[in-house]
């Protein structure tokens, strides 16, 4: 019956043994929140915004001042858009790769 109830969803209604937890512990199962990696993205985040925001903010400055600053000869060159392409993507991850590298080194922990 226990075995029915386990295998269609319900939750154990009795806490596992010490000797389980043990068990468990010595096979490298241990017990994460998902709260707690949330709260390491979130923080990961936060942080990565405070130390580099003005690097990011000084990189989005440039992005937009070139991309403003377009002739109407450049505008209608596909060639060139495609370079102004090119160069913005560059300019974008210039400053956002510190904060997703931090992100992501929070994801994988």
């Amino acid at each position: 019956m226990a075995r029915a109830e386990s295998e269609s969803g319900q939750d154990k209604t009795e806490e596992p043994t010490e000797k389980r937890r043990r068990e468990a512990r010595e096979k490298g199962q241990l017990p994460r929140s998902r709260e707690l990696n949330t709260l390491a993205i979130l923080m990961a985040g936060a942080g990565g915004l405070l130390i580099y925001g003005a690097d990011l903010a000084g990189a989005l400055l440039r992005l937009m001042r070139s991309n403003f600053e377009l002739s109407r000869e450049t505008a209608m060159n596909t060639e060139s858009m495609l370079q102004l392409l090119g160069a913005s993507a560059y300019l974008a991850a210039q400053g956002l790769w510190p904060i997703l590298l931090m992100l992501l080194v929070a994801a994988i922990l």
